[in-house]
């Protein structure tokens, strides 16, 4: 899964990959390490995993708890990559 987080395009539209569509009517969740990726990926920005980590655990990557893991809806890393894309921090 790596190697497609990889060579994802980084200027092209903000469409979750194939494997991370959801059933119709419900979005698709990430595990925090793929969001992570994705955000790295998609804003050529070098964030370091436990500063991304310590944001989700804040509560400025809005995450849920399902099970016991945590997941971050598809919705909520496209609205962090467009803050990162428009100069706004975090």
């Amino acid at each position: 899964m790596s190697n497609f987080l990889d060579s994802w395009n980084t200027n092209g539209p903000l469409e979750p990959p194939l494997g991370l569509t959801a059933v119709p009517g419900r979005m698709p969740l990430l595990s925090p390490y793929n969001a992570w990726r994705i955000l790295q990926n998609r804003t050529g920005i070098n964030v370091g995993r436990s500063t991304f980590y310590r944001w989700v655990q804040g509560g400025k990557v809005f995450s849920m708890k399902i099970g016991g893991k945590i997941y971050i809806p598809w919705p909520e890393i496209e609205n962090v990559i467009r803050q990162f894309r428009s100069g706004i921090r975090i």
